[in-house]
């Protein structure tokens, strides 16, 4: 039997869960003992560079290594002749680790260093001659989808693009329901906007960082400060053709991720840098790199538009979606894909036709920030429904809450939501925040109300088992990651409550995948 709103609002009593309690890690990141990824050191090891285009699309014409190499600090250097011709993308595999034949955004890495030091690393790197014949550039998804925009990504299938053919897409989504034209005509208003959303950077205080060795029997370890160290171990293996059981990653503490740490970026690097050279070798981003090479938040454009009743029923919503996912769909398609339903939003309606397209354009592969295309989604949908309490005369509150999910209400793709506590949450906030004394606010003070959602979409897949100790306590081992959001701390305070347990009975091991699952 599901739970109703009314179960939802009462809180069940524990002991331990939902109660203050120090962090886990508190102590060790307040004294310093924390060892974050750019603080992993291992004997004899050397210090690698990445070399970065610095052209935005281009067909290379040259990669020469040879002075670099004579470099007399230099131990190794890699390639792409060094590494398999593999793409990848969660969504989308569209692009390699490394440029092989053409550039498609600046920063993208060319070939990589290891040398003695850090300044020999960037004195080697910019010993390697490179020329470029530059394409020409897209960096506006609207003028990339235009019939005589070239084509970033020429060697992508059809089977890609949408129904209909438009330049440079490289995922096409579309949820339908009912239908919206019909009714339309039977509404009393009917409202069409359009909102826009920047790129954003993850700028965590740690940059990327990772260290590899590869011992004699070609066992690769690597220390990451990852949020998804399971990712990682699977991208070094198609990267470096290698099988998952030669490599083993170690979570680093995280200083701060975000998102932006979720796939592989220096790991494969270092651990072919530590195999070619037999030492550990560590690489370290600047900040001009995470800037330049990462994956930030990709900007964002809704076009939405709803027909309402004047009793402030929603009858019909049509939407479109272009998310600029980059040089890469790994991610932004993915995105895309989400907007689209996110656009319907957790709202009755019957009517619907939304569309969702990731485009291609020479910047940076768009990456996951803070639940990737429902924050954006949440900020369009919300804001035009507040323009359309505005226009109708209704309470933002009261017109969510007619629209709102309840238990047992169907979304638009046919799915029945189950233990849907929204309208208890609408009250609850409301009532919180002094909903009905908001004309009382001050001079530039106000108050908002808005919903939101985010599909459990599994790329954190984990999971623990848990040990009885003979002293009485309780050990779990897991392969979830903790980036600073104190989820291992959740999860001794989960055993505690279950065990009947004293919380500094519990310890947790994780994110180590040679013996986390």
């Amino acid at each position: 039997m599901s739970r109703t709103e009314l179960e939802y609002a009462v809180e069940p009593s524990y002991q331990i869960v939902g109660k203050k309690v120090p962090r886990s890690d508190a102590i060790d990141k307040v004294s310093g003992a924390a060892i974050f990824g750019v603080d992993v050191a291992l004997p004899n090891m050397l210090h690698g560079k990445v070399l970065r285009s610095k052209i935005a699309h281009g067909i290379i014409k040259k990669l020469d290594v040879k002075r670099a190499l004579k470099h007399p600090a230099v131990r190794a250097i890699i390639t792409p002749k060094d590494l398999p011709d593999v793409k990848f993308g969660l969504g989308v595999q569209d692009l390699g680790i490394i440029a092989r034949d053409k550039i498609y955004f600046t920063g993208q890495p060319l070939a990589a260093v290891a040398a003695e030091t850090p300044q020999d690393a960037e004195d080697a790197i910019a010993l390697i001659d490179v020329e470029i014949e530059e394409l020409p550039v897209l960096v506006n998804p609207e003028e990339a989808m235009r019939p005589e925009s070239v084509l970033i990504h020429a060697e992508i299938a059809p089977s890609h693009k949408p129904p209909y053919h438009i330049n440079n897409v490289c995922s096409y989504s579309r949820v339908r329901k009912g239908d919206a034209e019909t009714a339309f005509r039977g509404c009393d208003l009917v409202l069409e906007e359009e909102y826009s959303t920047q790129m954003v950077h993850q700028t965590p205080i740690e940059p990327h960082a990772a260290v590899a060795e590869v011992s004699t029997g070609g066992k690769v370890t690597v220390w990451s400060s990852t949020q998804a160290p399971f990712h990682v171990r699977t991208g070094i293996a198609k990267a470096l053709n290698i099988p998952v059981s030669k490599i083993r990653v170690i979570e680093a503490y995280t200083g701060g991720g975000f998102g932006g740490k979720v796939g592989i970026t220096l790991e494969s690097f270092c651990a072919l840098l530590s195999k070619k050279s037999h030492r550990p070798v560590r690489i370290v981003n600047s900040r001009e790199e995470e800037f330049t090479a990462g994956t930030p938040r990709p900007p964002f454009s809704f076009m939405i538009k709803s027909g309402v009743t004047k009793e402030g029923r929603i009858l019909a919503r049509t939407g479109r979606v272009i998310v600029d996912s980059g040089a890469s769909g790994g991610e932004g398609a993915i995105f895309a894909n989400i907007a689209c339903l996110q656009v319907v939003g957790p709202h009755n309606i019957e009517n619907v036709d939304v569309e969702g397209l990731a485009v291609y354009t020479n910047k940076q592969p768009a990456g996951a920030f803070r639940a990737p295309g429902s924050v954006e989604s949440a900020f369009a949908v919300e804001s035009h429904m507040d323009s359309i309490a505005t226009r109708t005369g209704f309470d933002p509150l009261r017109f969510r809450l007619l629209n709102a999910w309840k238990e047992g209400s169907v979304g638009p793709t046919g799915q029945i939501m189950r233990g849907v506590g929204l309208r208890t949450a609408l009250r609850s906030v409301a009532r919180k925040i002094g909903w009905n004394m908001r004309g009382k606010l001050k001079e530039n003070q106000g108050i908002g109300i808005a919903c939101g959602m985010i599909p459990s979409v599994g790329v954190h897949a984990s999971a623990a088992s848990v040990k009885l100790n003979e002293d009485a306590s309780v050990t779990v081992v897991t392969g979830a990651s903790d980036s600073g959001a104190g989820a291992l701390t959740g999860l001794r305070m989960i055993a505690a409550e279950e065990f009947g347990v004293p919380l500094e009975k519990v310890n947790v091991t994780n994110s180590d995948t040679e013996f986390t699952p």
